[in-house]
């Protein structure tokens, strides 16, 4: 019968141990907890909390504007007095709540993605060193700029006891501005050998064919603003149809070449 009893409070005492774990699970935190709009942090959604430590979080690594398709290594830096363990969570979204760029993994992280946006947070987390905790990772810029887009991280500031009481969290957002892309040099691609664009007056698809087995085209509005960007291959219907209606610049790149042709969308 004690043997029985024993037994059965081991079992107790084991789960109650992988659900503790469960809900920890410093290598996997649950997505959405980056405080972006619309979501919470590991401490207003009742996954930590109790503590009073102060600080401050920040992300650095990114230039005065962003160019499009470059790749930026940003890095998160946590200050706090007193804190033990740090863990951290960010995504970067648009202003309609879209996934703006890509994170990749480096050591140190993981990747997760969830409702079609990206997050990146800690693979464990780090002891505080200096009152100071410092993560780094890699975000390659979107092909199309969006100059109302933010990265939204939150970090954990932790008292180190194994358990989700006496700990909160810190939240933050940064600003993305994108540079505008010159166009004034292009030549123009009407007489073109090796570029055709049926109709400069389109509704919906962009008709657009290549001499050559591949290309890139990207599409300015009259303010250099980049509003849409596309490999192409020798036939290709572009679709427009979220451009807004007016006219606009399409710039196609062949090899070291680039041809241009003012384009009115309907």
């Amino acid at each position: 019968m004690k043997l029985k009893t024993i037994s059965s409070i081991l079992a107790v005492a084991g789960i109650a141990i992988a659900g503790s774990n469960f809900k920890l699970n410093p290598s996997n935190p649950p997505t959405q907890r980056t405080g972006a709009p619309g979501e919470t942090t590991c401490q207003t959604s009742g996954c930590h909390s109790g503590g009073t430590y102060k600080g401050t979080v920040t992300l650095t690594g990114l230039p005065d504007s962003v160019e499009a398709n470059a790749t930026y290594t940003l890095t998160l830096h946590t200050k706090s007095t007193g804190a033990v363990r740090n863990g951290f969570q960010m995504t970067c979204l648009t202003s309609t709540k879209a996934a703006c760029g890509t994170f990749i993994n480096v050591s140190g992280t993981n990747i997760a993605t969830a409702s079609l946006k990206q997050y990146i947070r800690q693979s464990n987390y780090k002891k505080f060193a200096g009152d100071t905790a410092v993560w780094t990772m890699k975000w390659k810029a979107p092909a199309v700029k969006n100059d109302s887009s933010f990265f939204y991280f939150s970090s954990l500031l932790a008292n180190g006891n194994g358990g989700d009481s006496g700990d909160n969290c810190l939240a933050g957002k940064k600003r993305i501005y994108f540079k505008n892309t010159s166009t004034a040099t292009v030549e123009p691609v009407d007489n073109s050998d090796l570029v055709s664009i049926k109709s400069n007056v389109v509704r919906e698809m962009l008709d657009v064919q290549l001499k050559e087995i591949s290309g890139e085209l990207s599409i300015f509005n009259l303010q250099g603003q980049i509003m849409l960007s596309r490999q192409l291959n020798a036939d290709n219907q572009i679709d427009v149809s979220s451009l807004p209606a007016g006219t606009h610049l399409v710039v196609v790149k062949v090899g070291n070449k680039s041809f241009s042709k003012r384009i009115i969308k309907m």
